[in-house]
């Protein structure tokens, strides 16, 4: 299955992390645009579009319940206009009604993998302790996430990844009664940049 990991900036003028994965092999970079999104989207024809940035504007129980691995309410501008950015963007790709769309949080799940580190150089050393990666390979922030996006999705389409919140706003994240099985995933996994 194709899945595309979106690292969506609350700005077209900052920077967007982009995953595309099939078949474990992923390929990572950074974009800007909406059109640039848009573009990546109708080339690499994904099933599955897992975003980290809020799909709606509604009072979210999700955010409130994954707090705790730092989710931020929509009450703070950039992340309101990240979910204005993210809803437009997202109502374009869903034209093509065989694409299935989520909401994930790239943090909480290397949170919850165990793979999270305040010190980005160390989150990428614990994730190399999984997934096959150059060590020379220069993965950056965005395109981490990114990948973490995408990898969310995996575990959604294996059914190892629960939706957390209401009919208002669901996060996937990875069952943490999984774990074993998420990391089997996670060490077939091949990275480039």
């Amino acid at each position: 299955m194709r899945i595309l990991g979106i690292d969506l900036a609350a700005k077209e003028n900052n920077i967007t992390g982009v995953c595309l994965m099939e078949n474990f092999f992923c390929k990572v970079m950074t974009i800007h645009t909406d059109i640039e999104i848009l573009s990546v989207v109708n080339e690499f024809k994904p099933k599955l579009l897992a975003v980290d940035a809020p799909l709606s504007l509604e009072n979210r129980k999700c955010d409130i319940m994954l707090k705790k691995y730092g989710a931020m309410p929509l009450k703070v501008k950039s992340i309101r206009e990240l979910a204005v950015r993210a809803i437009n963007l997202v109502s374009e790709i869903k034209i093509d009604k065989r694409i299935k769309v989520i909401e994930v949080f790239p943090t909480a799940t290397a949170k919850i993998l165990r793979i999270y580190d305040k010190k980005f150089k160390s989150r990428l050393e614990n994730l190399m302790n999984f997934v096959e990666l150059d060590s020379k390979c220069l993965l950056s922030d965005d395109e981490f996430d990114a990948f973490m996006c995408s990898f969310t999705g995996l575990l959604f389409q294996k059914k190892l990844a629960i939706g957390v919140g209401d009919s208002f706003g669901k996060i996937y994240i990875p069952k943490e009664d999984k774990l074993s099985s998420c990391y089997e995933l996670l060490k077939q996994i091949e990275i480039e940049v």
